[in-house]
């Protein structure tokens, strides 16, 4: 199948060995986040078919993700034993485009502030001696949404599952 129509999302536990966790026996399909294309060339760049693909992600996302943090005990069964457990979600591996696109953050190429950790210009990514540097936080953003100022910030104010 690829990744040209849909997205695999798996869930692995956090507390075993990365040798182990990286197995294909160690992961768990949980579903497929499904890639939406334009028609044709001039729909492809166009700002409607970028929100409507962010959207649709979030959303997807959320309904993947959403028995997991609901749910306040979940069951393993092992060798006949019940494991009563509480579920985190604790990490996320994606690359740079697809953290930006969990952050809901613009394209490193046309942002301001590429950064999917904090809110610093892209003319001072390499100032080492800048001290004032503001994290990417839930609260930092919400509030540049808020106060209207998304766009200078390079974030996309569509409601986002995290």
């Amino acid at each position: 199948m690829g990744k040209s129509s849909r997205h695999p999302i798996f869930l692995s536990l956090g507390n075993i060995p990365n040798s182990q966790r990286n197995k294909p026996e160690s992961k768990a399909l949980i579903g497929y986040l499904p890639i939406l294309k334009a028609k044709d060339s001039t729909a492809r760049s166009t700002d409607s078919l970028w929100k409507l693909q962010r959207k649709m992600f979030h959303k997807c996302l959320e309904i993947l993700i959403t028995p997991i943090i609901n749910e306040p005990e979940l069951n393993f069964v092992i060798r006949d034993n019940i494991i009563t457990f509480v579920s985190r979600i604790s990490i996320i591996i994606a690359d740079m485009l697809e953290a930006n696109k969990i952050a809901n953050v613009y394209h490193p190429s046309k942002s301001k502030r590429p950064c999917s950790l904090c809110l610093v210009y892209k003319d001072d990514l390499n100032n080492t001696s800048k001290l004032n540097i503001m994290p990417r936080t839930l609260y930092n953003m919400q509030r540049i949404i808020n106060n209207g100022e998304a766009c200078d910030y390079s974030i996309h104010p569509e409601a986002n599952v995290f």
